[in-house]
């Protein structure tokens, strides 16, 4: 609502003997005749309005308008008089303030690092600068290209607190030390790690490096720079908070480079210390040599190690967590809810729908199975679902559930209207006429409307809107009834039936029908679809072709509110072999589009 009481230019017109009224016809605000042009009708219908925000005015007849008490006064020939300032509990705090950056310098960062100052500074040629507008010491560490010419410099600004790491506006994220790539090659190994203060540890060590400027910063074209090389490392940093996969910020290097490189070998942290520079302080120069050598000797390949990951994983399923998501419709509603992390099966409501629109027993759905690829678990799982179909009674059921869950977060918070048209007096241009008024009703608002095929039961078509006021329409006393009656009034044809073509029961306009047949579930995204098949899976034979390729395989219960029964997740050790496998099913299976797409990538 609006709040007379900081508005100061309406409180100013007010002094002056103004009248307004306040409407939300379009957004709420005031409205009254206007103090400068008294035009006539201004009593009738008033042209002049202040915005809720007691700041912008405007006259709509004769274009006086402006923003704020002082530009009113001014436009008005009037002396501004300053006002106190009312304190406003909605504002929203200030930025903070810029407090600089720590900033560093080579002896500093030297000292801090276990990094040898002669070396930093001849071999390396890091010196001391300035950076930002505060001009906070920095050190400035050149880089360099295979060539050995000189690219766009970073600056180290912080030492253990605040940014650590800054570049200059437009220069391009590249490699650190790709001088030394040839030496690399000739050594025939690589160590990946993250920042230039590791790389020049291994380096002053007399180890290949390479340093990658940030977890997810590695790009594909970066890859011809390990060419020629037969084994790449990827130092793998402990800690950190993990990403939406699981993954922590060392784990998503290795990964990273492994989508573009193929084979890498992971150098998983010891306990002593999370990265090179922190290991070589505690353990001194010989003890960090004979255990990094260890360590590359013992290093295992990234498909073995995400291979065991999903096994893990898979055995000891994620915890419960706290889920958002929005429904929007005629209005929008917030749930929130508890579910098995990426799940939507127990969303709030759904249980409910069950129960008002029970399966019923003694009738076998139709299913079909789905092949499905998790690039977050590592594992592949397939799946029976209920087939998309009318004909069947229990899937028939499923679809009521399915429409009414997603319909009636739409409408029921808002009246509605409804018209029933008996079978005598419906057609098809009965029908368009209606669509057609229902359709210039609801254009442009957030109004909505929606029809449902009740012939075969009541022998009626239903219509309702949430658009009050329109000619035949009578408002509902119950939205619940009137949507339950509306979805099992509609009968679909039997099994054995002619198929005469689709089986539309019901439609309206886009806000209220989208995805309406849609499950809705949180987790779209964290699995894609690679394969399909039009009949049932058949488990025995998925697990035969899993035993014989050595692949494990674990029994997971249903998570899906489509699914029926349980799945089986196969630990491939990525999409490309698990559709690969998939294809040798050929007979039975039809790779989508993403399936097909990886199976591209294997050849």
């Amino acid at each position: 609502m609006i709040d007379t009481a900081t508005t100061s230019v309406v409180d100013y017109l007010v002094s002056l003997g103004w009248n307004y009224k306040i409407t939300n016809r379009d957004a709420e605000k005031y409205k009254g005749p206007c103090p400068v042009g008294h035009h006539a009708g201004d009593d009738v219908d008033p042209k002049f309005s202040v915005h809720a925000n007691g700041v912008a005015f405007c006259c709509f007849k004769c274009g006086f308008s402006g923003g704020g008490l002082r530009n009113l006064k001014q436009q008005m020939g009037l002396d501004y008089e300053p006002r106190v300032q009312m304190p406003n509990p909605n504002r929203k705090a200030s930025k903070k303030k810029y407090t600089g950056l720590q900033g560093a310098t080579v002896r500093q960062l030297c000292d801090a690092k276990g990094i040898d100052y002669e070396y930093a500074k001849s071999t390396l040629e890091w010196k001391d600068t300035t950076f930002g507008r505060g001009k906070s010491p920095a050190v400035e560490m050149p880089y360099r290209d295979i060539d050995g010419q000189y690219l766009a410099p970073r600056f180290r600004v912080g030492i253990s607190d605040g940014t650590r790491i800054l570049s200059s506006k437009g220069s391009r994220s590249m490699p650190y030390g790709l001088q030394n790539i040839s030496q690399c090659r000739a050594g025939n190994y690589v160590i990946c790690e993250e920042g230039e203060t590791d790389w020049a540890t291994l380096d002053e060590m007399g180890y290949n490096a390479l340093g990658i400027p940030g977890v997810n910063t590695f790009k594909a074209e970066w890859t011809v720079y390990l060419n020629g090389i037969k084994t790449v490392y990827v130092w793998q940093e402990s800690g950190g908070t993990p990403d939406r996969h699981g993954r922590t910020p060392g784990q998503q290097m290795v990964h990273r480079i492994s989508e573009y490189r193929g084979e890498v070998f992971v150098l998983e942290a010891p306990a002593e210390g999370k990265d090179p520079c922190e290991l070589r302080q505690k353990l001194g120069d010989d003890a960090f040599a004979v255990l990094l050598d260890q360590m590359m000797v013992d290093a295992k390949p990234y498909n073995a190690v995400a291979l065991e990951a999903a096994v893990r994983r898979a055995n000891n399923p994620k915890p419960a967590t706290d889920v958002a998501f929005k429904v929007r419709g005629n209005n929008s509603y917030t749930l929130n809810a508890t579910f098995t992390r990426g799940r939507g099966r127990e969303a709030p409501g759904w249980l409910d729908v069950c129960q008002m629109f029970p399966v019923p027993s003694g009738v076998k759905p139709w299913t079909h199975s789905t092949m499905m690829w998790s690039d977050s678990d590592s594992h592949g799982i397939a799946i029976d679902v209920l087939s998309n179909t009318w004909k069947n009674a229990a899937n028939a059921q499923f679809k009521r559930q399915k429409i009414y869950f997603n319909l009636w977060r739409r409408v029921e918070d808002c009246p509605l209207y409804m018209l029933s048209i008996p079978l005598d007096d419906w057609g098809k241009q009965k029908h368009q006429s209606i669509k057609r008024k229902l359709q210039r009703h609801t254009k442009g608002t957030m109004e909505g409307w929606a029809w449902f095929d009740n012939i075969k039961r009541h022998g009626t078509v239903i219509y309702i809107t949430s658009v009050p006021g329109i000619d035949d329409f009578s408002e509902v006393p119950d939205n619940k009834t009137i949507l339950m009656s509306a979805l099992n009034g509609i009968v679909p044809p039997s099994a054995d039936a002619a198929d005469t073509g689709r089986f539309r029961p019901f439609g309206g306009s886009h806000n209220w029908t989208a995805k309406a047949e849609t499950t809705g579930e949180v987790d779209k995204g964290r699995y894609e679809t690679v394969a399909v098949a039009a009949t049932p899976t058949e488990f025995n034979l998925l697990e035969v072709m899993c035993d014989k390729d050595n692949i494990p395989t674990i029994n997971k219960a249903p998570v899906w509110r489509g699914q029926q029964g349980s799945g089986l997740a196969m630990c491939y050790p990525d999409k490309a072999a698990f559709v690969a496998a998939i294809y040798g099913l050929s007979d039975q299976y039809t790779l989508t589009k993403k399936g097909v797409a990886a199976l591209v990538v294997e050849v």
